[in-house]
């Protein structure tokens, strides 16, 4: 007699709290599929108080029409989170991850609407530069996402005057945010070039009096090329009466601005500590790859005081 074998669905019978942690961990394109697994998975996809809008497969972006689908179906996902009865408020979503590519979508507007107020009840956002640019472009006004306290951006090394316009909508977003993280992607931290970087001084950031400055605590900024970077940290640490703990991150050939920045006019008694990004190839390549290239931070300044250089290492 043949034996007769039965999967059992242990996932299902993952306590409430294991199963959104492990799911945490997913892009939303692997979360769908689990979703497909049963009637508790399905409704897992929607109480996930994490959702990760990003690593969408290849096939899924390829042409007009492909990324067309993916954004109804994103929207519709949004839509379903939004109408979900079942959502009480320890399922809401309070952490997200975007990336997104692509300006070519039908009524964009109504999308980015539909985006930020499907997230209005995130406290940590993450995104990236061009998701910035996207979905709070210069002339939309985006709906206020109050409840935002931790936002990190991940920039290609530089901040341009174009998205120095996305980020002053951001903020306007953002009213009690305190904790501000701005720096370049991990796997590729000398990333650079690009033009129309040093538009707005620190005179452009005071005129904007955003509500989240007397707020912040905690901020990381990373400095590349052109001013845009170093102004806006400078107008950070002058104006926000409250920041506790601020990490400047240059590149060697920013040293000239260590001066100006420690001796910034302070409204808080801030540590303000200073990192210099240098390259460390892992391997004997001529040509080394991102995988073989790590880099090490090394503190040259903290406070107001140069200190002896100390050795940070930050694997890649």
């Amino acid at each position: 007699m043949a034996e007769i074998q039965v999967a059992i669905d242990r996932f299902s019978e993952l306590p409430l709290e294991i199963a959104h942690h492990i799911l945490s961990f997913l892009p939303i394109a692997d979360v769908t599929r689990v979703s497909s697994l049963s009637k508790r998975c399905s409704r897992l996809r929607l109480s996930n108080p994490t959702v990760n809008f990003h690593s969408f497969p290849s096939e899924s972006t390829l042409t007009f029409q492909k990324r067309l689908k993916l954004w109804n179906s994103l929207d519709r996902f949004l839509v379903q989170r939004r109408n979900n009865k079942h959502l009480g408020e320890m399922h809401r979503l309070e952490q997200v991850e975007i990336s997104l590519s692509s300006y070519h979508v039908n009524d964009l507007d109504r999308v980015c609407e539909q985006l930020l107020h499907s997230i209005s009840s995130v406290k940590y956002l993450r995104l990236d530069q061009v998701t910035a640019k996207i979905v709070f472009r210069e002339g939309f006004t985006p709906a206020p996402l109050g409840n935002v306290c931790n936002l990190r951006m991940w920039i290609w090394c530089n901040i341009d005057d174009k998205l120095v316009a996305a980020m002053t909508s951001l903020f306007r977003a953002v009213p009690n945010l305190t904790t501000l993280s701005v720096s370049s992607y991990p796997e590729y931290p000398f990333l650079g070039g690009g033009t129309n970087l040093s538009g707005f001084d620190k005179g452009y950031w005071e005129l904007q009096r955003f509500d989240f400055v007397r707020k912040l605590e905690q901020v990381t900024m990373e400095l590349t090329s052109g001013s845009n970077g170093y102004e806006l940290a400078k107008y950070l640490l002058e104006h926000a009466c409250n920041l506790k703990m601020m990490l400047v991150i240059t590149t060697p050939d920013q040293s000239s601005l260590v001066p100006e920045i420690s001796r910034s006019n302070r409204t808080s008694n801030a540590t303000v500590d200073i990192l210099e990004k240098r390259r460390r190839n892992r391997t004997s390549n001529t040509t080394p790859d991102h995988s073989s290239v790590g880099y090490d931070l090394v503190k040259i300044a903290s406070s107001s005081c140069l200190i002896t250089k100390s050795h940070v290492e930050m694997n890649v």
